[in-house]
């Protein structure tokens, strides 16, 4: 292979950084998941307690999944399987519904 070709490859390859950044994103990602859903769960059990409005915290939640699942899917879209894609293109859309249909309710009823 000529010089070309192998620094061709290498910046396809390498179009989302090196590995151990991106295990670096992925983990601070996952913990960041982690903490707004226990933040989430506190919400909820919050609300039966008191008279606090979940709506808003809940398109939170699923705007940040919606923003993880995209990234996923981006990230791995060429190593991953068929199945696999087409779950995560699924999902994706789904909260992507999930957050118009939680956007309308909180225009509707203000």
């Amino acid at each position: 292979m000529d010089k070309e070709k192998l620094l061709s490859r290498s910046r396809d390859e390498n179009i989302f950084g090196d590995e151990r950044v991106r295990h670096t994103k992925a983990v601070s990602y996952q913990w960041g998941a982690i903490a707004a859903s226990l933040a989430f769960i506190i919400l909820i059990i919050a609300s039966y307690f008191t008279d606090i409005d979940t709506r808003s915290g809940k398109l939170v939640f699923a705007c940040m999944l919606f923003g993880q699942l995209s990234y996923t899917y981006w990230a791995k879209r060429k190593e991953a399987t068929r199945f696999s894609n087409i779950v995560n293109l699924l999902m994706v859309g789904g909260f992507f519904i999930l957050i118009i249909g939680f956007i309308v309710e909180l225009i509707q009823n203000g």
